[in-house]
């Protein structure tokens, strides 16, 4: 469970880090404040809202996963290549 708690914490460290790199500072800070209440259990389900900030603050407000664009068939394609993995 510690591993687990580790993963989602760098991984969320790393959008942040993403999100500094296009200038995005306000929600890169954001995204370190929520890296850092990430818990084991994550009964505040942090990942999936430092992911939401992510994609949106990247994309654009109207993004969604379901929408077929570039972005989604890129993710998609880098997704599938890793659980080939």
């Amino acid at each position: 469970a510690i591993l687990w708690q580790k993963i989602i914490k760098n991984k969320i460290l790393n959008q942040a880090f993403v999100l500094k790199k296009h200038n995005k500072i306000e929600q890169s800070n954001e995204l370190i404040n929520l890296a850092k209440k990430v818990s084991l259990n994550d009964s505040k389900n942090i990942e999936a809202v430092a992911a939401a900030l992510y994609f949106k603050t990247l994309f654009g407000v109207s993004f969604s996963r379901d929408e077929l664009c570039f972005e989604n068939s890129a993710l998609n394609y880098g997704y599938a290549i890793i659980r080939a993995c």
